[in-house]
């Protein structure tokens, strides 16, 4: 869980890009179409995130970071 937040912290700029490429190159008819389009999945909950958010990648990390620091304590107190 650690490391798969850092990692999405770490490739968030590339995924930024990767998004913005794409939405340049999408076959819709104009880019206000996709961002409509976009809000509106948002306002459904059907949207898919290109960006991996950072306040929830970081409460991740410490909550990872508490387990395995609890379950390694668990293990060598015993």
């Amino acid at each position: 869980m650690v490391l798969a937040n850092v990692i999405a912290i770490v490739r968030r700029n590339y995924d930024k890009d990767l998004a913005k490429q794409a939405l340049q190159h999408s076959n819709r008819t104009s880019r206000q179409t996709n961002a409509t389009l976009a809000k509106n999945q948002i306002k459904d909950g059907k949207a898919t995130l290109a960006v991996a958010p950072l306040g929830r990648s970081l409460v991740y990390i410490a909550i990872g970071l508490i387990a395995m620091t609890w379950s390694a304590l668990t293990l060598f107190a015993s």
